[in-house]
């Protein structure tokens, strides 16, 4: 009796949507235009801001964790007075330089990126 009854109901959810009548919902929202919206435009004030604020925080943490990680790469090589350790240091001194300066750099590559793909980033600089 069970399994009837099961069937029936699964019939009828299937044939559900064919009996339903809905009516097309009508949308209140933005409207899409052809005006050229700059980037402060789109954004706001407040997320421009808080982007400036997450660059100016990545630039000031990645200058401190150099440093911090310089010394600790500089430091057992300097005790030991050792100079193959020094110049292995200095490899390791050369690629986190050359990440941090990437990094510094990076609201500039976005905006000479954007710019070669015809992008409107002046909210990053």
């Amino acid at each position: 009796m069970n399994k009837k009854i099961f069937k029936v109901l699964f019939i009828f959810m299937l044939f559900m949507p064919f009996f339903v009548y809905a009516t097309t919902p009508t949308l209140d929202g933005p409207t899409i235009t052809q005006d050229i919206v700059n980037c402060k435009e789109l954004l706001g004030t407040n997320l421009i801001k808080i982007i400036s604020f997450i660059f100016s925080t990545l630039r000031v943490g990645a200058s401190i964790i150099a440093i911090v990680n310089a010394m600790i790469i500089l430091l057992p090589a300097v005790i030991a007075k050792d100079a193959d350790a020094l110049k292995k240091s200095e490899k390791k001194l050369i690629t986190l330089a050359i990440v941090l300066v990437l990094i510094i750099l990076l609201p500039t590559l976005i905006i000479a990126i954007g710019n070669l793909f015809g992008y409107d980033l002046s909210c990053f600089a």
